[in-house]
């Protein structure tokens, strides 16, 4: 019979990590826990189920306990961004200065004294005589010889006399007139809210209608007629000045600046610290 050391290694299976560490010295029995088993922790082995494995705890100390998040507002600290995230503060928008205002109110009067010219034409033109309300001289001379050409030449007309061709020639002028009155009241009343609430842009479109005003001089015919349209210019020029004076110049500006930041809030960015940046 071989004594040698090495016959009851050859017969012993081989060793599994773990499976021959010391036991304990208590037993399940002593111990009273049948969970017990006497095997020594191994930190390295595989947790028993419903134990956690040491490598799940998390090692950062900075980690939010459970529960610490209640409360809070799921959508961020505001709308417009907070400061932790880089973003800049809601901005206040300044008072609308009286400067645009009185822009509002001088373009509305230039609707109201345009479309006065068209009433007034119509009321007054059709009552006057060719010469009058052509103001006279060569050019009227010349107006009523090719009027009354065409009437001879035109079956049509041939039954009328001057004077009714003369009428219905004025009544035709007043009622384009008064047509011509509503569209620049129209226009007026556009540029009027482009001038004072639309930014810059509104209020470039703006002074060249009111630059374009001048031409409405072409359209008098009388004294009456001439004192409404230079009414109608001065609301316009009158208009030019406050628009771009330096409180409508300062609150367009702010305008802008506010524009950008809250586009730079729902997108990205940071557009500058202060209007016009």
């Amino acid at each position: 019979m071989s004594t040698s050391p090495y016959d009851d290694a050859e017969e012993r299976p081989q060793p599994r990590y773990g499976a021959y560490a010391p036991r304990s010295e208590k037993s399940e029995h002593e111990s009273g826990d049948p969970s017990n088993t006497g095997a020594t922790y191994n930190p390295y082995g595989e947790p028993s189920w419903g134990q956690p494995s040491p490598s799940s705890v998390s090692s950062n100390p900075y980690a939010e306990a459970p529960g610490a998040g209640a409360g809070k507002d799921p959508a961020g600290a505001s709308a417009y961004g907070s400061a932790q995230q880089g973003f800049p503060a809601a901005p206040v928008r300044p008072k609308r200065p009286g400067t645009l205002w009185a822009v509002l109110f001088l373009l509305l009067g230039a609707a109201a004294t345009a479309l006065a010219w068209g009433i007034y034409v119509l009321a007054t033109l059709p009552l006057q005589s060719m010469s009058e309300a052509l103001g006279g001289g060569a050019f009227a001379e010349t107006f009523q010889a090719e009027l009354e050409r065409q009437a001879a030449e035109d079956p049509e007309l041939q039954g009328l006399t001057q004077q009714q061709l003369e009428e219905s020639l004025l009544v035709g002028l007043g009622l384009f007139a008064l047509a011509w009155a509503v569209f620049l009241m129209a226009v007026y009343i556009t540029m009027a809210f482009l001038g004072s609430m639309a930014g810059n842009p509104g209020r470039i479109l703006a002074t060249i209608w009111c630059g374009l005003s001048l031409a409405f001089l072409l359209l008098g015919h009388n004294g009456a007629s001439y004192g409404i349209i230079s009414a109608t210019i001065a609301c316009s020029a009158a208009a030019v000045v406050m628009m771009w004076l330096p409180p409508s110049t300062e609150y367009i500006r702010h305008r802008r600046w506010e524009k950008e930041v809250l586009r730079s809030a729902r997108y990205g960015g940071y557009p500058g610290s202060q209007p016009g940046a």
